[in-house]
């Protein structure tokens, strides 16, 4: 092995600036500000030191309009949810309409694992109401989620063609929301409008949907 003769002169010159302090260094032994956390693209930081961490100004979560991340805040209307709540919207728009407005809401737990899939305002869908709301997003009846393989669209719920049909109780009450249900007739297979002539409100219209459902729509109310 080889070694490196000693040489005073670099011995002296560390000495000399460990005296002085190097250049950019207050002392304090932090480099910078002192932040601990990352900056995002827009300027806020991700993380205050605390272990909490937040995207935006008000210190609101980004995860999208309902909620969904656990750990953080929500912003829900003119209030602001904490982490086990979420978002619950009246009209179930997501906040997309005006006059919609939202409350917090305890997050359920214990949800069954019963299939009624619905859409949530996070664009995902659940397995039902229950599930959704225990992730913290409340339903969305005019998301864009894919339905199911075998489903067709019901507002924010999907059915299931063979078995049931969509009934769509519009409100006329402004501010309130439609009503959408799974309906299972006790006799009609395959579920079409020529045997639902004995349900509740097909006088007032029956139709197929383009997803290959059918569709009865009860006014009023």
């Amino acid at each position: 092995m080889v070694y490196r003769p000693w040489s005073p002169p670099l011995v002296c010159c560390s000495l000399l600036l460990l005296c002085l302090g190097c250049p950019g260094d207050d002392g304090s032994g932090e480099e910078g500000n002192g932040s601990t956390g990352a900056t995002s693209a827009t300027g806020s930081s991700t993380s205050d030191g605390t272990g909490s961490s937040t995207s935006a100004a008000d210190g609101s979560s980004t995860a999208g309009e309902g909620g969904g991340t656990t750990g953080s805040t929500v912003v829900c209307g003119e209030n602001t949810c904490a982490a086990q709540e979420y978002c619950e919207w009246n009209a179930n728009s997501c906040g997309t309409q005006d006059f919609d407005e939202g409350s917090c809401a305890a997050r359920p737990e214990g949800c069954t694992a019963d299939e009624n899939p619905v859409c949530g305002c996070d664009g995902q869908v659940y397995s039902n109401e229950c599930v959704a709301n225990e992730a913290g997003v409340d339903v969305d009846a005019d998301g864009e989620c894919e339905a199911p393989e075998g489903y067709f669209r019901c507002g924010y719920r999907f059915c299931d063609p063979q078995v049931a049909y969509c009934q769509l109780s519009a409100s006329d009450v402004g501010g309130e929301p439609d009503g959408y249900t799974c309906v299972q007739p006790t006799e009609c297979s395959p579920i079409e409008c020529g045997c639902l002539d004995a349900e509740p409100c097909f006088a007032f219209g029956c139709e197929t949907t383009e997803d290959g459902g059918v569709l009865i729509v009860c006014p009023g109310g």
